[in-house]
């Protein structure tokens, strides 16, 4: 019945193709498959669309592909091919339709493989074998297509640029990236989905994933956005997976968060905004039925976005990915990674220099896109001539278009022009009757609107002989039946493959090829046509093949129940057969080995056993020994079986110790995942401003303004002029401040570290307490030269140190070194000298594990 469905859905399409002015052919290949689409136009501008067939295994390079597209048009105008068995009718050729439908094809789209484009011109330019001269003779234009093309504009010019290109790889195109890393784990999703709904960074609604599967190019849209929209999300789940794995991920994220900076993620932002913009234009073009006439105003409209963006700086103002990152940088986030304290963001802003060097890095990219979008979306190419049929547009056509148009076609263009002038401000007329008149977006609706447009114009001038006389339109007409026809995408193509894979899945892809073409095309095409029409017709090729139908039988067959006899002196066995006979025979080798008897050598001495497989063989004995005290801990294990040192006794005190252990290791793992919560929370703001009370500040943030002086006083703090005299400190970058001699006092003497927005804008900002440093035992060892090179520096760090500091300056030979530092434990001493007592012998630096030098 399925192949009488199909068989009636392919007699509907081969009126179509028979009753076709022009067909357009849709090719792309995928596992092994070539599918091939069509859409054939009559005369009344009558569209059908559909499958044509689908060749499995045809092969590679492009003779095997315009072979396998013969052999499908083949099949297509065959009845009754490849049936059921006890099928009474014979397969029928239809030569005519065959010749028309060769005869008929103007255009294939394929996509930019060069084995693809070849076939194309084989197939409009060589023969094919002795009787076929040409496949397509009037095959005019090879589109390549306009999906594929749109996604080289951002993949090939980022990849061009280094700095591009390295954010890429660490936010979502990299295997190590973040968004993958978020992605490819469960766990380490569901951390950041938690982080995400608490952040109050969030522009939108919480995410729960990065979506970072990456089947195409475009699709890194997504986790770029997302990367840049939960950037504080991202960043507190890179923390959590640094220190609490113990796999790759940790190293990974470490990288992350140490690569992290206001430039890295503004740049990223730049290329969300261009990567969304560029996805919704390779959305419009992946559409099968994609509109000609629209084409040229698309792409204008692409490069315009791109050059006010980027060119003109409007990035920055207009909503999008970079606004909002912007904002965000202008709240600083506080991190620690290892021993470095990490800032993302400024109170003050991004730094006009970042955003200038983003910029332009961005604005080299624009140069490079647009030279791919005259590359990939040329201006002489007939799609967008095609233009001139775009009734949204204004009734004065370009001359330009008109010309290429006629040209192409073979058309008298002064005809063209007249007809095309007298028919357009009519057809216009019936599209804004019909609504969406404004609606310029590519979109299905628009599409539909323009040809019906079109269509029911020219219906109404063919009504009536007079108006016929009037308005005569058969130049219109054949140029109109190519722009209906005209294809610009295979991603029908590529859907269609998806949409059968549902119906043709993994199970079924055993099956005969005919069998799977007749279903590949039942499933695509069944729900597009007359559901009456196809019942009629697949009722008939019932009958023409198969008779009347029957009823069922009533009885048992006579032969139910009864083995089949095999034939006589056959030795061949079936591959069920054969391993149901080995594994008799394996039971059979089994049994006959006697009980407690060693089948094997003992592998002591012998040159096949390895260390390999002596620790191999300890490890099974060690978990042998750990089931067999689990035993004993669940009563499971027999008195018989305790044996040698394995006594009730011993194994009593292991199931004990195991036991304790299991529960030390967790409430080990319990503890240190508290001291991971509250090491990610921080101090409460309310509990940080308590401490302020009574606390003196230092000002050092850009902008001193009164509401910051205000709410400074509100919260009990008095400011100072002196550093020294400090306990806070208010800096636009806390823990990264860019004046060293301000980082230097605060590490030495712990200052809290605040950004004004902290004061000024309740819940928002930075404020960190940094561990004075100052009281954690060290000694410095300072070469005479360096103490004397950089005496002002040394009189510095001396102030700088508050009363009852655990540092010890002390000024030495180099030479002596060695000597000096031996009395101290690991990670105590440090020594300073210059760099060009770097280049004293050996024995005058040997540095040991006690201290460190540093040249200064």
């Amino acid at each position: 019945m399925t192949w009488c469905l199909a068989e009636a859905v392919k007699a509907i399409d081969q009126e179509a193709v028979a009753a076709s002015e022009a067909i357009s052919l849709y090719r792309d290949e995928r596992k092994g498959r070539i599918l091939i689409r069509f859409r054939a136009v009559g005369k009344d501008l009558q569209t059908v669309a559909g499958c044509l067939g689908q060749e499995r295994d045809g092969g590679t390079g492009s003779r095997n592909l315009t072979v396998a597209t013969y052999r499908i048009m083949q099949r297509f105008c065959t009845r009754f091919i490849q049936p059921p068995e006890h099928s009474k009718q014979p397969a029928v050729l239809k030569r005519h339709l065959l010749s028309h439908l060769r005869s008929a094809v103007t255009s294939l789209s394929v996509d930019a493989a060069q084995d693809e484009v070849v076939s194309a011109e084989l197939m409009r330019a060589k023969a094919l074998n002795a009787t076929i001269q040409k496949l397509t003779p009037n095959l005019r234009f090879i589109v390549r297509d306009k999906a594929h093309s749109s996604r080289r504009i951002t993949q090939r010019p980022w990849s061009a640029d280094s700095a591009l290109r390295d954010v890429l790889l660490h936010l979502c195109t990299g295997k190590g990236s973040i968004a993958k890393m978020i992605h490819h784990s469960d766990e380490i999703r569901r951390i950041f989905a938690n982080f995400a709904k608490t952040s109050s960074s969030n522009a939108i609604t919480a995410a729960t994933n990065m979506s970072a599967a990456g089947h195409r190019f475009e699709s890194h849209a997504k986790p770029l956005g997302r990367s840049c929209i939960y950037i504080h999300a991202t960043i507190l789940t890179a923390l959590r997976v640094w220190r609490t794995r113990t796999d790759e991920s940790s190293s990974r994220a470490k990288r992350f968060l140490s690569w992290v900076s206001d430039e890295k993620m503004l740049q990223a932002a730049m290329l969300a905004d261009a990567a969304d913009s560029s996805l919704h234009f390779t959305r419009l073009m992946d559409r099968e039925d994609l509109d000609p006439a629209i084409l040229s105003t698309e792409c204008h409209m692409y490069l315009a976005s791109m050059k006010a963006l980027f060119c003109e700086g409007q990035i920055f103002d207009r909503f999008g990915f970079t606004s909002t990152m912007m904002k965000t940088l202008a709240q600083p986030m506080v991190f620690q990674v290892g021993a470095e304290t990490r800032c993302l963001g400024d109170a003050a802003g991004v730094a006009a220099d970042v955003k200038t060097i983003c910029l332009q890095r961005m604005q080299s990219w624009v140069r490079l896109a647009e030279a791919a979008l005259q590359a990939e979306f040329p201006e002489f190419e007939l799609a967008q001539a095609f233009q001139m049929f775009d009734l949204a547009g204004s009734a004065r056509q370009d001359s330009a278009n008109v010309e290429r148009v006629a040209q192409a076609l073979g058309l008298n263009r002064g005809a063209l022009q007249v007809e095309l002038q007298d028919v357009f401000p009519r057809a216009q007329r019936l599209r804004s009757a019909g609504g969406n008149s404004s609606d310029t977006s590519g979109g299905g609706a628009h599409d539909n609107n323009n040809k019906a447009a079109w269509q029911e114009a020219l219906a109404r001038l063919a009504e009536h002989r007079g108006t016929r006389k009037v308005h005569p339109t058969e130049t219109l007409r054949q140029a109109l039946v190519q722009y209906f026809a005209f294809g610009c995408s295979t991603s029908g193509v590529e859907q269609s493959f998806s949409t059968a894979a549902w119906s043709v899945h993994s199970r079924r892809r055993k099956a005969l090829a005919g069998t799977e073409e007749y279903l590949v095309k039942l499933a695509l095409d069944l729900g597009n046509r007359n559901r009456e029409r196809v019942i009629r017709i697949a009722r008939a090729s019932w009958a023409a093949c198969f008779g009347q139908p029957r009823t069922c039988h009533r009885r048992e067959r006579v032969d139910k129940g009864l083995r089949k006899k095999k034939a006589e002196g056959s030795e061949i066995l079936s591959e069920s057969a054969f391993l149901r006979k080995r594994r008799h025979e394996t039971i059979l080798a089994g049994r006959s080995l006697d009980e407690g008897s060693s089948a094997y050598q003992q592998a002591d001495g012998s040159h096949t056993w390895t260390e390999s497989h002596q620790k191999e063989l300890d490890f099974q004995l060690r978990k042998r020994k750990a089931r067999k005290i689990q035993g004993f801990a669940e009563n499971s294990l027999l008195q018989a079986e305790m044996t040698g040192e394995e006594t009730q006794e011993a194994l009593a005190a292991a199931a004990q110790k195991c036991r304790q252990d299991m529960l030390d290791n967790d409430e080990q793992r319990a503890r240190k995942q508290r001291n991971w919560t509250r090491l990610e929370k921080g101090l409460a703001p309310a509990q940080m401003l308590r401490d302020f009370q009574g606390q003196k500040c230092f000002m050092a943030a850009s902008a001193n303004t009164m509401a910051l002086q205000a709410a400074m006083q509100s919260n009990g703090l008095v400011q100072v002029q002196r550093l020294s005299m400090a306990g806070v400190i208010v800096t636009d970058r806390p823990g990264r401040m860019e004046n060293s001699s301000h980082a230097l006092v605060s590490a030495l003497r712990g200052f809290y570290e605040v950004s004004p927005t902290f004061f000024t804008e309740p819940g928002q900002g930075a404020a960190i307490k940094l561990r004075p440093a100052a009281y954690t035992k060290r000694a410095v060892f300072v070469s005479s030269a360096c103490a004397s090179a950089n005496n002002q520096f040394w009189t510095f760090l001396r102030q700088a140190l508050p009363e009852g500091h655990k540092w010890r300056l002390h000024k030495t030979d180099v030479g002596s070194l060695k000597i000096a530092t031996a009395t101290y434990n690991a990670g105590v001493a440090f020594s300073v000298v210059l760099p060009a007592e770097h280049t004293l012998p050996v024995t005058c630096l040997h540095l040991t594990s006690q201290f460190v030098v540093f040249y200064l």
